[in-house]
C-alpha cells in the first residue's frame, strides 16, 4: 500500500445456510477489508482480487447529527445538529 506493505490476515468463517450444512470459507482481509471475488470464487467474473472497503467501520457521528435533528425544538437546534 503505498511504498509499504501491509499485512493481510485469513479468517474462517462459518456461514449458516438455513436447511443445510454450513459453508465454511477462509477469507483474506486487508487493512481495507475483507478480499471479494478471489481466484476460489465460481464465477466468470473478470473483478477478481479486490478488497471490499465498507465505510460504516470507520468511525463518523452521522447518526447523532440525525437523532439530534429529530430533537430540534427550533431552528437553531436544527443548525447545531
Amino acid at each position: 500500500y503505498g511504498e509499504s506493505w501491509r499485512d493481510s490476515e485469513y479468517r474462517i468463517e462459518e456461514i449458516q445456510i438455513k436447511g443445510q450444512e454450513s459453508y465454511i470459507d477462509t477469507v483474506v482481509y486487508t487493512h481495507y477489508g475483507p478480499v471479494v471475488y478471489d481466484k476460489t470464487f465460481k464465477s466468470e467474473r473478470q473483478d477478481i482480487n479486490f478488497a471490499l472497503k465498507w465505510t460504516v467501520h470507520e468511525g463518523s457521528n452521522e447518526q447523532k447529527t440525525f437523532l439530534m435533528m429529530n430533537k430540534a425544538k427550533n431552528h437553531a437546534d436544527y443548525n447545531a445538529a
